[in-house]
């Protein structure tokens, strides 16, 4: 036997209108989180080349430069994850 009872007295009140969805779950819904993917994946690839390329032909400080580049990008995007 339960000790709830149903009634009138206490009716469940009407919620209204849902909120609007926040940006970032309208976004990861519509593909937003793959073309993110993406462009990560094209960032790391034209990274690493470029980075080969600098090794390659000696260019030192080019290749600072953009291990310096990388670990800023990194700090950002980690700070984006969710």
């Amino acid at each position: 036997m339960s000790v709830w009872t149903a009634s009138d007295k206490f009716p469940i009140p009407d919620p209204g209108p849902m909120p609007a969805m926040p940006a970032w779950a309208v976004e990861a819904g519509t593909g937003g989180a793959k073309e993110k993917a993406d462009r990560d994946t094209r960032w790391i690839g034209d990274f690493s080349d470029d980075l080969t390329v600098a090794i390659a032909l000696h260019e030192w400080d080019e290749a600072v430069r953009l291990v310096e580049e990388g670990d800023i990008g990194a700090v950002h995007s980690s700070d984006n994850l969710y």
